[in-house]
């Protein structure tokens, strides 16, 4: 009798023990290691196995899911961007539910990029113009074709197309196909956005101090952001803003004059981005003609002023003497460059102010060789540069060879610019989440 109890009690608890297994929450993935992936990128896939609900999030912006979320056995699959960097990368893509947690980890190697292949490497670089539209005007007055023409323009900037014995950059502005998730763009190169007021200050929209306006940036490393919008003026104000540009970073362990030197060893990421790290282009202005070559001179030529912001964006500064706190009267090369002539922009536009017309009215194409002259304030030796990175009186479509080696660097070297790079150094390190990153704009 004993012995039958004993055999009961032993199958109810068999039979028990099986109705909790059959209930215990279940979240399996069928690969959970992905090894050299290739520098190109791609698409991998894996299979998640669960019971009930589940989420899955990347901790890289280059490796991304076409499914965050499912509530039984799913299929994901995962785009790999292609690896600019000659480093190693990886990605964890964690995968919770039921208070399970798997994690898929994702190894991509660097693209085989050294200083050799660096000289004479091509850069294209996709742009994407973020066109702020006021939600109740229901139209746009920068359309498509306006533009592929001012990029089309840039480009002739860049390449010398003018054939003014101005340095090739061996770069190209491409207009983006694809936005982040690699969906395809209805217009090349544009995303518009809807807002209550699309006047904004350009100051305040640089610096974001509220984190208002960081959410419509498109991953830096994949895209250079131009934002569009009309500048707030100021009433008070002598002078109007045509566009301001963030200038780029360079590792501690690796500094170049110049650019901005994060606060820590760090390599930023868009991760660690707490502002909007762009191009902002005045949209009162995006229509205005441009300037032709001893014909016509237009100060508001925004060909010009893209151009000058983008070689912001790349590093340059301005080509007259600048201090860091915006000091003009003073005679210092303080661009890095040095077959850029300095000259005391102070003393030039005093000059432009008490100048008087040749016909004694109105300043005509006339006047120009006078005006566009400037005097190296070191030597006395007047030029006329027709520098990109030069203000007033200018045609502003010539690069100096210095010029071309900053640009070069900032490509081969900075993080948060899209194309290859060199390693860094090895005492950089990535680190995640937002970081209080200093950050400098010019006009």
């Amino acid at each position: 009798m004993r012995d039958k109890v004993v055999f009961l009690f032993t199958l109810v608890t068999i039979l028990f023990a099986g109705c909790e297994s059959d209930n215990a929450p279940v979240l399996e993935v069928s690969q959970d290691n992905f090894k050299d992936v290739s520098s190109d990128g791609g698409t991998l896939s894996f299979d998640i196995t669960s019971s009930g609900p589940w989420t899955a999030k990347s901790n890289n912006s280059w490796c991304t899911l076409d499914i965050p979320s499912g509530t039984t056995n799913q299929t994901i699959k995962v785009t790999v961007r292609a690896n600019k960097s000659s480093e190693t990368r990886t990605a964890t893509i964690n995968i919770s539910g039921d208070g399970l947690l798997k994690k898929v980890s994702i190894t991509q190697k660097g693209i085989f990029f050294n200083e050799e292949i660096a000289k004479n490497y091509h850069y294209v670089l996709p742009v994407i113009f973020h066109i702020f539209e006021d939600a109740t005007s229901g139209s746009s007055s920068l359309i498509r074709s306006r533009v592929k023409a001012i990029i089309d323009a840039c480009n002739d900037y860049y390449s010398n197309g003018w054939n003014n014995g101005s340095a090739d950059m061996n770069l190209e502005f491409t207009l983006a196909t694809t936005d982040p998730q690699g969906k395809a763009l209805t217009e090349a190169g544009i995303e518009r956005i809807q807002v209550s007021n699309a006047t904004m200050d350009c100051d305040d929209f640089m610096i974001d101090k509220n984190r208002e306006y960081v959410k419509y940036l498109w991953d830096p490393d994949q895209y250079i952001n131009i934002m569009v919008y009309p500048f707030k003026t100021d009433p008070k104000e002598r002078t109007v803003t045509l566009g301001i540009s963030h200038l780029p970073y360079t590792s501690k362990s690796n500094p170049y004059p110049g650019l901005i030197v994060p606060n820590s060893d760090i390599v930023p990421r868009f991760e660690n981005l707490a502002y909007p790290y762009c191009v902002s282009i005045n949209k009162s202005f995006i229509n205005a003609p441009a300037s032709i070559v001893g014909t016509y001179y237009n100060a508001s030529d925004p060909i010009a002023t893209l151009s000058h912001e983008l070689g912001h964006y790349l590093g340059l500064h301005h080509s007259f003497n600048e201090g860091s706190q915006g000091e003009l009267d003073f005679c210092e090369d303080t661009d890095f460059c040095e077959d850029t002539p300095p000259y005391n922009r102070a003393e030039y536009s005093t000059f432009l102010s008490n100048y008087i017309p040749l016909d004694g009215q109105r300043i005509a194409p006339a006047d120009y060789p006078k005006l566009m002259t400037r005097k190296n304030c070191k030597t006395g030796a007047e030029s006329t540069p027709d520098n990109t990175m030069d203000y007033e009186y200018s045609w502003m479509n010539h690069f100096t060879a210095d010029q071309y080696t900053r640009i070069r660097y900032v490509l081969s070297h900075s993080p948060l610019i899209p194309g290859p790079k060199l390693a860094s150094g090895t005492r950089t390190r990535s680190v995640s989440g937002m970081v209080d990153l200093p950050m400098r704009t010019m006009k």
